[in-house]
């Protein structure tokens, strides 16, 4: 009987301790399992996906300065005879210079959609004032009368396509070409407007952060034949008449917003 009770006595103590450590054991995993569930879920929810920045608009200051420093206008003088009037009359042309300051403070802004594979779409509008001295002649003799100075308005419009290249994180080098119009306003001693088509080709650096990009440019415009009348204007006395030359090249600093 003592023999009986002590096997009984043996079984149910290792049975509890069986129940026991198996108690501990699910004890032990199941609130790491939770705890890891629920840290993969803070991290997730504390890191979300940085949002894709395509678009930017940046302002811009720089030098620009035309090509073409020294560049002829004409103006109409009296009318003449052709061939002793036999086919009519027509007017005389003098011409007189004007002298353009070598640079000038230029002012842009260009709003840019980046493209896959490096590519992007801008829009650009660059402004600049430059100053001018024209050496005024009689209309009537063609004789030098006096100089004086005026200011030009440039504007140019452009469309352009670039490529950019990463040379290292964050930083890029880029090249772009495109299309657009230019238009000039003349004050002061020539009071004329002028317009045409021109062309810009650019090229530069970038250093890009998350939301912000610093840039480095420089950029050539190509514009020879701005004409300052219509073809259809019909000439005077003292008209003034020609051509201009606003072809030119700058330098440029800006600082991008990306969005």
């Amino acid at each position: 009987m003592k023999t009986l009770l002590l096997m009984l006595a043996t079984l149910g103590v290792g049975t509890a301790g069986v129940a026991v450590t198996t108690f501990v054991r699910a004890a032990s995993t199941e609130p790491s399992e939770d705890i890891e569930s629920s840290g993969v879920s803070r991290d997730r929810n504390a890191w979300p996906a940085a949002p894709e920045r395509n678009n930017s608009i940046t302002p811009k200051l720089g030098s620009y300065a035309l090509s073409a420093r020294r560049q002829n206008l004409k103006m109409y003088g009296d009318e003449v005879c052709i061939l002793f009037c036999v086919f009519g009359t027509g007017f005389e042309v003098h011409s007189f210079p004007l002298e353009i300051q070598q640079s000038s403070t230029a002012l842009g802004l260009e709003y840019e959609r980046r493209t896959p594979r490096g590519y992007s779409l801008a829009a650009e509008a660059l402004y600049t004032q430059p100053r001018y001295t024209a050496s005024l002649i009689d209309p009537h003799t063609g004789a030098f009368t006096t100089r004086s100075d005026g200011q030009m308005r440039v504007g140019y419009v452009f469309a352009m396509i670039k490529k950019y290249l990463a040379l290292a994180e964050g930083l890029q080098i880029f090249g772009g070409a495109g299309g657009g119009y230019t238009q000039a306003g003349l004050s002061g001693a020539v009071n004329e407007r002028a317009s045409g088509p021109a062309l810009q080709l650019a090229t530069g650096f970038q250093y890009r952060l998350d939301r912000i990009s610093v840039k480095a440019e420089y950029h050539y415009v190509l514009a020879p034949k701005v004409s300052l009348r219509s073809n259809d204007a019909a000439p005077s006395t003292g008209r003034i008449f020609g051509d201009l030359d606003l072809s030119g090249r700058g330098l440029f600093l800006g600082a991008s917003i990306l969005f």
